[in-house]
């Protein structure tokens, strides 16, 4: 099933003035790579992102009037050989080059800014030799502008060795895997779902190798908002998330990104498991949030961690798990659900002004196949 509403709603006013300079990151990297000025967006020439990112894929530069920052990426990416027996190296790197994550890198190669990689980054096993294989000859040559999060997959190794390895300690925040940093006006959390969900419930044990660090997960899949609640899950992420959303909450706008999706109509669904994390977010003004895991895009209209639209105080979430791996079928649409597509890959380009975002998802035909606009939100009041 495709739902796809091709929304271009104009920015509203004050969206499209200048935005104040990059800050410098928090740990563990004091260098955003927006603080590059040959990565920033025109915006004040277009009254519309996706209008700006449809010009930009089909063009390949356009002047820089002003400065917008940009987040562009996806999750479930590089998957270039069937498992359980990797072919070669150089014959696995091979296919990388037809795979459909070579199709959106391509997208990444005309759309400048930070390239987010939102967990499940290389197949099967996320171990160092996939990524080499499948990640490398694609979106690897963007690992300088890359801020990566880790995915179940990448724990499929234990610790998530590959990923680390690749990405660096220092890019990747290792051991632990989250980590912030500041662009333009913005602050950007990178979380490490994977230990949050899989210290509540292990919802598919194939996909993972549990870490013996790791909380004994509850014996019953939480199903409800209430339940998820019940999990203590990464107590230690938790507390980080807190004290770093109250060090930076000075910016007005703040978006997160990580792997496992709490809201999803796709085969994976809810991740009830993510419930805590959603309610420090809440608390705390978080305004937008990028996922994966569910092998497809859908955007939702701003929630409360329950669930329940909230256009004032709300997050919004999207799901964006189109950056390679094969796609998937989707369940009974969720509440809130504004559009789903399930049989398109693609990046999705988040622009981050003063005081408000705009998004594109483009597909790799480089057709814009959803867009929009909104403001930020201060946090609900206590």
């Amino acid at each position: 099933m495709i739902v796809a509403f091709r929304l271009r709603a104009a920015f509203a006013a004050g969206l499209l003035l200048v935005p104040a300079c990059t800050d410098g990151s928090s740990a563990p990297d004091t260098r955003a790579p927006e603080s590059d000025p040959s990565s920033v967006l025109a915006m004040r020439a277009l009254p519309r992102f996706g209008d700006w990112v449809a010009s930009q894929v089909r063009i390949g530069t356009l002047p820089p009037p002003s400065a917008w920052p940009v987040l562009v990426g996806a999750g479930d990416i590089a998957e270039c050989y069937q498992p359980p027996v990797p072919p070669t190296l150089a014959a696995a790197r091979a296919q990388a080059l037809t795979s459909p994550a070579a199709a959106t890198a391509a997208l990444l190669d005309r759309i400048p800014g930070t390239v987010i990689a939102i967990g499940d980054n290389a197949y099967e096993y996320g171990s160092h030799f996939d990524y080499l294989a499948c990640y490398d000859p694609t979106w690897g040559r963007h690992l300088q502008r890359t801020r990566p999060a880790t995915g179940n997959h990448e724990y499929i190794t234990p610790g998530a060795a590959g990923y680390f390895t690749y990405f660096g300690t220092r890019r990747s925040a290792f051991p632990l895997g989250y980590y912030s940093y500041n662009v333009g006006s913005w602050h950007v959390v990178v979380l490490n779902s994977t230990p949050q969900v899989y210290s509540c419930y292990p919802p598919e044990v194939t996909e993972v190798v549990r870490d013996p660090r790791w909380p004994e997960p509850l014996d019953v899949e939480p199903t409800s908002a209430a339940l998820g609640r019940l999990c203590a899950g990464d107590v230690a992420q938790q507390a980080w998330l807190i004290d770093d959303l109250a060090t930076h909450s000075a910016y007005r706008c703040t978006v997160a990104y990580f792997h496992h999706p709490r809201f999803s109509s796709g085969n994976h669904g809810n991740h009830y498991q993510m419930q805590k994390i959603w309610d420090i977010m809440y608390a705390h003004g978080v305004d937008v949030v990028l996922s994966g895991h569910d092998h497809d895009y859908e955007r939702f209209a701003p929630q409360n961690p329950d669930g329940v639209h909230d256009p004032a105080f709300g997050i919004r979430e999207i799901v964006v798990g189109t950056g390679g791996s094969t796609l998937r079928s989707a369940n009974e649409r969720m509440a809130n659900s504004e559009v789903l597509i399930t049989d398109t890959y693609g990046v999705l380009a988040l622009g981050l002004g003063s005081g408000g975002y705009g998004w594109a998802f483009v597909a790799t035909d480089r057709s814009v196949l959803d867009s929009g606009s909104s403001g930020c939100h201060a946090p609900p009041s206590t």
